[in-house]
C-alpha cells in the first residue's frame, strides 16, 4: 500500500473503506512514479553489515529488516530479501535511475555458513 500511496497519490486504505461504505473511492492519480529496490546479500549465511544506505530528496525510506549477525538467505529468492529502500521523482525512467544509483551505494556483506 505505501508503494501505491507514493507511485500515485493514492490513500488505499481511504479508498478501500469509502467503497465498504458504499462510496466511490478516489483513486485519482496525485504523483507520478515510485520504486522500491530489495536489499540481499550476496551469499547465503550470516550478515556482517550494511552500510552506506542512500539519502536523499528521492528516498522516501530505507529499511532494514535483518541485523548483524542474524542469518540471511540467498539472494537468488525472496528469503533473502533483507530490506529495502523506496524512491520517487516525477517519472518511470527518473525513479529508476535514482534506483540504480542508490543500490550502487549500497554495501551488504555476509559471511558463507559453514
Amino acid at each position: 500500500m505505501k508503494l501505491v500511496e507514493e507511485a500515485r497519490g493514492i490513500d488505499v486504505a481511504r479508498a478501500y473503506l469509502q467503497a465498504v461504505l458504499g462510496e466511490r473511492p478516489d483513486v485519482t492519480p496525485r504523483r507520478d512514479a515510485a520504486a522500491i529496490r530489495f536489499l540481499t546479500a550476496p551469499e547465503a549465511g550470516t550478515l556482517r553489515w550494511i552500510s552506506r544506505l542512500p539519502r536523499g530528496d528521492r528516498v522516501i525510506a530505507t529499511s532494514p529488516a535483518k541485523l548483524p549477525g542474524e542469518e540471511v538467505g540467498s539472494p537468488h529468492d525472496s528469503m533473502g530479501r533483507i530490506g529495502h529502500v523506496m524512491l520517487r521523482a516525477g517519472t518511470a525512467a527518473e525513479v529508476n535511475r535514482a534506483a540504480d544509483e542508490a543500490m550502487r551505494s549500497v554495501t551488504v556483506e555476509s559471511a558463507t555458513r559453514w
